[in-house]
């Protein structure tokens, strides 16, 4: 009957594992989840339960450094998107609040209310209507591509993960 417990208890821990990397996941598209981290910190509790039989080591220690590129990407890689765009201070700015809004709208305000913001903050340091508008949506192009880089390096860790625990010999 312990025994039975035990089980059960492990494959309870190891389903909360794979959830914290499913959020993970989503945390890529949700910019107030820690995403690539998150998936990071599963893939190597992962690999501490089953003692390192399936997810060795210098496998975490590889997948410490991709969570650390996805990090410098996503802070690097939206700054100079905007920065390239020639997006000013209030832009910055109306980006980053437009981002904070776009949480209360779902999925959708994630995407929309970003471009708005950097619209706005663009209007508000007196540039047209047509370079605003180019800002903004340069800015937006800059975002997406981040969150595809940060995607690409949560599901590559997620399928090693799923790939070495569940097929592999």
């Amino acid at each position: 009957m312990i025994e039975t417990l035990t089980l059960w208890g492990g494959y309870c821990v190891l389903a909360l594992a794979y959830l914290l990397m499913f959020v993970g996941i989503l945390g890529t598209v949700v910019p107030v989840i820690p995403g690539v981290a998150l998936v990071f910190l599963a893939a190597w509790f992962i690999a501490w339960f089953d003692a390192y039989a399936y997810i060795t080591p210098n496998v975490v220690i590889f997948f410490g450094a991709l969570a650390a590129l996805a990090f410098i990407i996503d802070y690097v890689g939206q700054i100079f998107g905007a920065k390239r765009a020639g997006a000013s201070a209030a832009g910055l700015t109306g980006t980053l609040v437009g981002t904070i809004v776009g949480l209360f709208f779902g999925l959708v305000g994630i995407f929309v209310f970003p471009v708005i913001g950097a619209f706005l903050g663009e209007l508000y340091a007196k540039r047209g209507l047509r370079e605003a508008g180019q800002i903004s949506l340069q800015t937006s192009i800059a975002m997406i591509v981040v969150m595809v880089a940060k995607l690409a390096i949560a599901a590559s860790m997620t399928g090693y993960v799923f790939w070495a625990r569940f097929f592999a010999l």
